[in-house]
């Protein structure tokens, strides 16, 4: 039991063994989509990946030996196979794990002919897309370059940067990467270092926040700081847990104690404990009132579903 009688201990509701791979390494991820469903991730090629129902594991078919940079967006999980296209699994129980195929990686540079002047980027984007998927040759009136698909990264998480023309735009793989893209200037020292680690759509806001962390080995505890109201920087010990964006907040992992920051009003509320000795590897989701965590005891991973307090999430 922890010696700060101050941390409130909050009650574990599930606790699940996780299985170990090759040679005892701990091979299994899981993620929570939206609606409350965990998907399990099992590493070391081939991959798999599945859901549990009861005793039932249900399999996907995925189109790859492995599959990276595995994200949670709504209620599917998003996915990079090694052919570098972006993949969605969704489930349900009459039709269990679809895996649809939604994009290559974005490619460039090109050269685009259009006959009519754009009024926007939009407009442009449209009638790129028009050009591309009907391989069209227009007659020449205008002869632009264009360079704005080039440079596409994916990262863990589920999310995608991609630089144009010196440009960051970050988005989810879930998003359209023209008309979702977020613009980040990145000319700012505060963001030297930095990775991106969340996107956070909001429902009721007309403002999507990007996420950025340091890691910082002269820190011992984490601090935040909002940029511009779309830019928000973490500061962040590097033996904290990997930081997860739900909504308005930011959950971390130190040991057995979570930390979570209200992005509204930029404040870490005060740390609560999972468990008694358990060191927390990842958060997992969060649904409803419960979030679920990896968690390491001993030589065995847990995954462990405990109930927030109000404010919470």
């Amino acid at each position: 039991m922890s010696k700060d009688k101050k941390v409130q201990v909050l009650e574990v509701i599930k606790k699940e063994l996780l299985p170990k791979g090759r040679k005892g390494r701990h091979a299994t991820a899981a993620y929570q989509v939206e609606d409350g469903t965990i998907f399990y991730r099992v590493r070391y090629p081939p991959d798999k990946l599945l859901v549990v129902r009861g005793e039932e594991k249900i399999v996907a078919q995925l189109p790859d030996d492995c599959i990276y940079n595995c994200g949670a967006h709504g209620n599917a999980l998003y996915f990079e196979t090694a052919n570098h296209k972006i993949c969605k699994a969704s489930f349900t129980p009459t039709d269990g794990i679809t895996v649809t195929h939604l994009r290559n990686a974005l490619e460039s540079p090109f050269v685009f002919h259009h006959i009519t002047k754009c009024s926007s980027p939009a407009d442009l984007v449209l009638v790129m897309r028009k050009a591309q998927l009907e391989s069209l040759c227009l007659e020449v009136k205008h002869l632009h370059i264009i360079q704005i698909l080039q440079n596409e990264e994916f990262l863990p998480g589920g999310l995608c940067t991609r630089n144009e023309d010196g440009t960051l735009y970050v988005y989810r793989m879930s998003d359209d990467p023209d008309v979702d893209a977020i613009y980040v200037d990145t000319s700012s020292d505060d963001l030297y270092g930095a990775s991106l680690v969340g996107v956070e759509r909001r429902k009721c806001y007309p403002i999507n926040v990007v996420v950025f962390e340091i890691r910082d080995d002269s820190l011992n505890k984490p601090s935040a700081r909002r940029l511009i109201d779309s830019v928000i920087l973490l500061e962040v010990p590097p033996s904290f847990s990997p930081s997860f964006i739900r909504d308005s907040f930011v959950y971390l992992g130190n040991v057995e104690k979570l930390l979570t920051l209200n992005t509204d009003t930029m404040e870490f509320l005060p740390s609560v404990q999972i468990g008694d000795s358990a060191t927390i590897i990842n958060i997992v989701g969060v649904h409803k009132d419960e979030i679920t965590v990896t968690v390491k005891e001993g030589e065995d991973s847990y995954l462990i579903s405990v109930r927030l307090l109000d404010g919470y999430f």
